[in-house]
């Protein structure tokens, strides 16, 4: 199996929406530009059947929600989201990530308790600066501790360089999780 490194899946990510003809918005919602952490991921989840994208469906308590990753054995299922935004454009869009993130939790939850929820998400750099950088924290924070709504939950935040800035535990924590 060919090694592939989270420098390998921001490549892709940038690749992606690179290579895309129309706007940004256009080429997040072709779906395409996590599939390089997609495979990251899948890569470190030994010891389960795991299913993607339009496969990872899973009957919530109201939502019949397609989840990115799904991956099972015989005594657990897990659920994995995968979520980006431009650092420039948070404030503008993490109300939405907030209230995905706790709608789809809460209803897998109602459903079935011990389902295990990871949330993964990827802030783009653009800017130099933002204050939302606190609120990111909080808000994974929220979820994954005091709520218990995540059961694991990161966030990185890359650039062009292939820098990466951990803002919510580090890859290694997040896939260290479930081995």
């Amino acid at each position: 199996m060919e090694t592939f490194t989270l420098n390998d899946a921001i490549q892709c990510y940038f690749e992606c929406i690179n290579q895309y003809k129309g706007s940004l918005t256009n080429a997040k919602k072709a779906d395409k530009h996590m599939d390089g952490f997609a495979k990251l991921l899948i890569n470190n989840i030994k010891g389960y059947k795991v299913k993607q994208k339009h496969q990872a469906t899973f009957l919530g308590y109201l939502l019949n929600k397609r989840w990115d990753i799904m991956f099972q054995n015989e005594k657990e299922t897990n659920l994995l989201e995968l979520k980006s935004i431009v650092l420039s454009k948070v404030g503008k869009c993490l109300s939405n990530r907030i209230e995905e993130a706790i709608g789809v939790a809460f209803d897998a939850k109602r459903s079935a308790r011990e389902v295990k929820t990871h949330y993964f998400l990827v802030i783009e750099k653009d800017e130099i600066k933002s204050r939302y950088i606190d609120k990111i924290f909080d808000f994974l924070y929220y979820i994954n501790f005091e709520t218990k709504l995540y059961d694991n939950a990161m966030c990185i935040m890359i650039d062009k360089n292939n820098k990466v800035d951990t803002i919510y535990n580090t890859f290694e924590q997040f896939v260290e999780y479930w081995k």
